[in-house]
């Protein structure tokens, strides 16, 4: 397979996990989320940990951490290949074959919204709240439920975010090329 036709693919494969990934964390928050607010904390704390044990599966954890390994080897096979894009192409012959084109700018920066915005608040933020909720199991619901929601929920929002860029990103990346 040439250079370019692994750019391709491994763009293409970047923009489907990453949109999987994000859409993964939205419906978790337009969904799960408002429908955890309506219970009471007991209910609330065992859903939870039962979540955190369910979600311990490659269709859940393969679009959130997969995403970074495609667009980051996309990013580096487009800039090995030395060529820009057709835009940088177009825009001076000379420079296409030596400059990174958007693109590749484009897809460092999506892997970048994937390490730091995704992996990184869900290994940082997210999975230590979640093994806090576990730890606590002879605390009483209402208190574990006050530790958690709240700082868990704006970590999920953030990563939620990271998420979507980085694939709007990855998908602007794969139309310039």
């Amino acid at each position: 397979m040439d250079a370019t036709t692994l750019l391709l693919v491994l763009t293409i494969v970047g923009v489907v996990l990453a949109g999987l990934g994000a859409g993964i964390l939205l419906g978790f928050a337009a969904g799960v989320l408002p429908g955890m607010r309506r219970v009471d904390d007991g209910a609330f704390v065992g859903a939870f940990r039962a979540i955190n044990k369910g979600v311990m599966n490659p269709l859940f954890l393969g679009p959130l951490f997969l995403p970074l390994f495609a667009l980051g080897a996309a990013a580096i096979v487009g800039l090995s290949r030395g060529t820009a894009t057709p835009i940088a192409a177009a825009a001076s012959a000379s420079d296409a074959t030596t400059t990174p084109g958007e693109a590749v700018v484009l897809l460092f920066a999506a892997a970048a919204l994937q390490l730091a915005g995704v992996i990184g608040v869900t290994l940082g933020a997210n999975v230590p709240r979640n093994d806090a909720l576990e730890r606590d199991g002879g605390r009483e619901p209402r208190a574990a439920r006050a530790a958690f929601e709240r700082p868990w929920t704006a970590w999920n929002a953030v990563r939620t975010l990271a998420a979507v860029a980085s694939t709007v990103l990855a998908v602007i990346a794969l139309a310039l090329l």
